[in-house]
C-alpha cells in the first residue's frame, strides 16, 4: 500500500521501563512505516510535561501512557488501538471475488440478467441502474456503479470505508439492504442494493400539502437520524434527495389513491370506493404508517465519520446529542426553502434546547470552524436558513 500524505503529531507521555509505553510506541512505529509519511512521535517522561494544557488534562489519570494526537487526548494503549482501528485498519478490495464485505445476511447468489439493466439516473460520482435477478426469487434491485475507476489504493480505501458504513447502516435498517459490494475487473466500485420507490424530495414535492403525511415523514426522519447517531456515526451530507422512500401509493382516508394514467402519462387521484377521479390534491391524504419506510443513502467517506473521528477532525468533542442536531439542522436547511417542513424545524429546535451549555458552545464552534461543514453551509447558502431554524444562534 502506498503511503498517505497526512500530518499527524503524536506525543506519548510515559515512564522508563514501561512495557505498555513500549507497546504503544511499537504500534505507532509500524503505523508510520506502513501508512503515513509524516508522523511525528515524541516519547516524553511524565516528569517533563511542559505543556500546561496536557498537564491539566492528564492530572485525573494515574496510569501511563498518556497519548495525545494533534493535541487531543485519546487515552492509553487500549484507546490507541481503537483510534488506529477507526482511522487505518481497512480491508482493501481488489476483485469482485474477494467479498470480505458481503453482508452476513446474504440470501442468494447474485445472478443478474444483463439484458434487463435499465439506467435510472447519473450523479457526479455514480450511475444507478435497475436490474433484475435470475433466480427463483426474482427481484428488482438497484445497481450502483462508480463513474471513475479506482486507480490508486487511497480511492480503494475510501470506497471500502463507504461500503463498510453502508453495510452497517443496512444491518440497522437505516440504509437500503446491501446484497453485494465489490470492485469489478475494470476497477469500478459496484454496490447492489434494494431499489426504493422515490427520494424524499420528489415525494414531498407531490404530497407537501398533506399535514398528516408531512408530520409522519418528519417523525420518521427524526427517529432514523437518532438511530444513526446512537450507533456512533455522523453523516453531514444531509438533504432530501439523500433519503429514499418505499411507499409508492398515497391513500386518503376516503379511499383516494395517486395513480398514473397509461394513456396520458399524467398522475391523477382515483377513489377506490366511489370510482371517482380528479387531478386536484385530496387534502386529507394519509399513508399507511406500517408500510412507509425511510432509508438514508450516500455514505461517502468525505461526509460520514465516526463521532470520535469527527471530534478529532474539528477539534472539539462531538457528543451523540450534538451530532443529532447537526444532521437535523442540515436536513431542515436543505428542505425548508422549498418544502416548508415546519414540523421538522420544530423538532430540531426541541433537540437543540436539550443540549447542555457546553454542547451548545461546541455546536456553534463546529458550525463556524469545521472546514467541510463550513463549505457545505456556504455552498448551499444555508447560514441564514439555519439561523431562522434556531434563533438562539443569532
Amino acid at each position: 500500500m502506498s503511503n498517505v500524505n497526512i500530518n499527524i503529531d503524536i506525543i506519548i507521555y510515559g515512564k522508563k521501563e514501561c512495557s505498555t509505553c513500549e507497546h504503544a510506541t511499537s504500534i505507532l512505529t509500524s503505523l508510520k512505516s506502513k501508512y503515513i509519511t509524516k508522523i511525528y512521535i515524541s516519547i516524553v517522561d511524565t516528569l517533563d510535561i511542559h505543556n500546561a494544557t496536557h498537564h491539566v488534562q492528564i492530572q485525573k489519570y494515574c496510569s501511563v501512557p498518556f497519548i495525545f494526537v494533534n493535541d487531543v487526548y485519546i487515552g492509553g494503549c487500549r484507546e490507541l488501538l481503537s483510534w488506529k482501528k477507526t482511522h487505518f485498519d481497512t480491508t482493501i478490495l481488489t476483485t469482485r471475488y474477494k467479498l470480505s464485505l458481503r453482508p452476513t445476511l446474504f440470501e442468494f447468489p447474485m445472478y443478474i440478467n444483463t439484458k434487463t439493466i435499465k439506467s435510472i439516473s447519473a450523479g457526479s460520482h455514480n450511475t444507478t441502474h435497475r436490474i433484475y435477478t435470475i433466480h427463483q426469487q426474482k427481484r428488482v434491485l438497484l445497481y450502483r456503479r462508480s463513474k471513475e475507476t479506482f486507480d490508486d489504493n487511497n480511492e480503494l480505501v475510501n470506497f471500502n470505508k463507504e461500503i463498510t458504513i453502508a453495510i452497517l447502516m443496512s444491518s440497522h435498517k437505516i440504509g437500503p439492504y446491501i446484497y453485494e459490494a465489490y470492485v469489478d475487473k475494470n476497477n469500478h466500485g459496484i454496490i447492489i442494493m434494494d431499489l426504493y420507490y422515490s427520494n424524499l424530495e420528489n415525494f414531498l414535492r407531490i404530497h407537501w400539502k398533506s399535514y398528516n403525511i408531512v408530520r409522519m415523514v418528519c417523525t420518521k426522519l427524526v427517529h432514523i437520524i437518532e438511530h444513526v447517531t446512537n450507533i456512533g456515526i455522523l453523516c453531514i451530507d444531509q438533504k432530501p434527495c439523500n433519503v429514499v422512500v418505499s411507499h409508492p401509493h398515497v391513500q386518503t382516508t376516503s379511499g383516494w389513491i395517486n395513480v398514473k394514467s397509461k394513456r396520458t402519462g399524467k398522475n391523477y387521484y382515483y377513489n377506490t370506493h366511489t370510482q371517482d377521479s380528479q387531478y386536484t390534491y385530496p387534502i386529507n391524504a394519509t399513508v399507511d404508517d406500517s408500510l412507509f419506510q425511510l432509508r438514508l443513502i450516500d455514505f461517502g467517506s468525505d461526509f460520514c465519520y465516526s463521532l470520535d473521528e469527527a471530534s478529532v477532525e474539528c477539534g472539539v468533542t462531538i457528543s451523540t446529542s450534538v451530532a443529532r442536531v447537526i444532521m437535523l439542522v442540515l436536513q431542515c436547511a436543505q428542505s425548508i426553502k422549498y418544502l416548508q417542513l415546519n414540523y421538522l424545524c420544530k423538532k430540531t429546535r426541541e433537540q437543540y434546547t436539550r443540549l447542555s451549555n457546553i454542547e451548545m458552545k461546541y455546536f456553534k464552534t463546529i458550525l463556524n470552524t469545521w472546514e467541510i461543514l463550513v463549505n457545505i453551509v456556504s455552498h448551499y447558502d444555508l447560514l441564514d436558513t439555519i439561523q431562522m431554524i434556531i434563533p438562539q444562534l443569532i
